[in-house]
């Protein structure tokens, strides 16, 4: 009862601020979406080549032909790639709707289709007229990771035809558990469109089994305006998926450098101890002032010349070059310290082990099925810890009403304000 009391008092404190206006929001440009039939036929005849590939020993001499198979591992139309990303550590559960369009000949139109992380399928809303004031519903369990982007293809997507001939949404008023929080202005554009926020979601996350007893929250999607069709009234919406902060981890076996000197699984470390971190050459004790955790479907695995070490993809190591490195170098630049330069890691190169004082080859990477809980620390002077013998990279300290409330107050709000 007490954390419900917090965030209502926290909402209407919010609302008071904005003088009954919501923040409107530009959104920023993403990923193109030039999805055609053609292509469709030349990238599943690629990937069946790749397929060829796949199933052989190439050798050395020909492994930049499986570069050039990067990418044809899914589907034509999967909005993710491969490797571990936000969805690793859960994310949404259900999605509801306040109307459906009937399902016509193979295609359906339900809710779930939004967030299904598939270009090839989209949301109608199915009532007479444009759909203003039609309306998704996501429902997160409260140990989803915190989102800190809303990325939306509008309309269907699928096919230009299908694009223009239907309408797309211009206004979406997105409320955080019923909490009118932004106005989403869209353009009219099949590419992907970006909104960035300060994180949503719960944010006290070192202790996971007081995490999953708080309240479950909502995002709810109301369509305000739209740009019409050239055919139908319809209005699509193809995807709205996230992306956010609380997914980059290791495995709960991880050791753990403590400032005297012993280890520590990463699971079994506390608020309030000392670990070491490291910095310029310097080694610093510091005490653990938060200890993060999510579930994971999926991890990387890293094997070394003499060690293994299981984590998220986003998670930078520090190579034997000075420079931080990992699977997925652009969401640890949203996720981390947005001046530290991120590289992608590849296999053969060289890591350093300061403890030890000597360097240590990636021999091999891998993406595996991973089933649990993960962790992560943030100490009080935020400098990277030793995970396993290599240097890890760590989050941010976050303001304390960040970690433990919803936001609000969206990052990128245009100037005029208002609705």
């Amino acid at each position: 009862m007490k954390e419900i009391l917090i965030f209502t008092v926290f909402a209407i404190s919010s609302l008071e601020m904005f003088s009954q206006n919501i923040p409107v929001m530009t959104a920023l440009p993403g990923k193109a979406v030039n999805l055609s039939a053609a292509d469709e036929k030349a990238y599943y005849k690629k990937q069946a080549d790749c397929q060829k590939l796949w199933n052989q020993d190439i050798g050395e001499v020909n492994l930049h032909l499986l570069e050039e198979c990067d990418g044809y591992e899914g589907s034509y139309y999967d909005v993710l790639g491969p490797g571990c990303n936000w969805y690793c550590g859960g994310g949404m559960d259900t999605a509801s709707a306040s109307s459906t369009l009937a399902p016509a000949k193979s295609h359906d139109y339900s809710p779930q289709n939004a967030h299904d992380l598939n270009y090839a399928t989209a949301w109608v809303e199915g009532v007479p007229g444009h759909g203003i004031g039609e309306f998704l519903v996501y429902h997160f369990p409260p140990q989803s990771p915190r989102i800190t982007d809303i990325i939306i293809v509008n309309g269907l997507a699928r096919t230009e035809s299908g694009w223009r001939n239907n309408n797309r949404v211009k206004k979406i008023k997105l409320y955080i558990n019923e909490v009118p929080s932004a106005i989403l202005c869209l353009a009219d554009t099949r590419d992907e469109q970006i909104f960035h926020f300060e994180p949503i979601g719960y944010g006290s996350r070192e202790h996971y089994d007081e995490l999953i007893k708080r309240p479950w929250w909502t995002l709810k999607f109301e369509i305000l305006e739209i740009y019409p069709g050239e055919k139908y009234d319809d209005t699509a919406i193809t995807e709205i998926y996230f992306d956010g902060i609380d997914v980059h981890c290791f495995a709960r076996e991880t050791p753990v450098l403590l400032a005297n000197g012993k280890t520590k699984n990463i699971a079994d470390i506390t608020i309030g101890e000392e670990v070491m971190t490291y910095k310029s050459g310097q080694w610093i004790p510091s005490l653990v002032v938060e200890v993060q955790s999510a579930f994971h479907s999926e991890m990387m695995e890293y094997t070394f010349s003499d060690r293994t070490l299981v984590l998220t993809a986003d998670h930078p190591l520090l190579g034997s070059d000075g420079a931080w490195k990992c699977w997925a170098p652009e969401k640890a630049k949203v996720q981390l310290d947005m001046a530290t330069p991120i590289a992608p890691i590849f296999q053969g190169e060289y890591f350093f082990i300061p403890q030890e004082n000597k360097r240590i080859e990636l021999q091999k990477i891998n993406t595996i099925s991973f089933s649990g809980i993960s962790y992560s620390l943030v100490t009080a002077n935020g400098q990277p810890f030793i995970a396993n013998g290599l240097v890890a990279l760590q989050e941010q300290l976050q303001s304390h009403w960040e970690r433990d409330q919803f936001s609000l107050i969206p990052v990128a709000v245009s100037p005029q304000g208002g609705e």
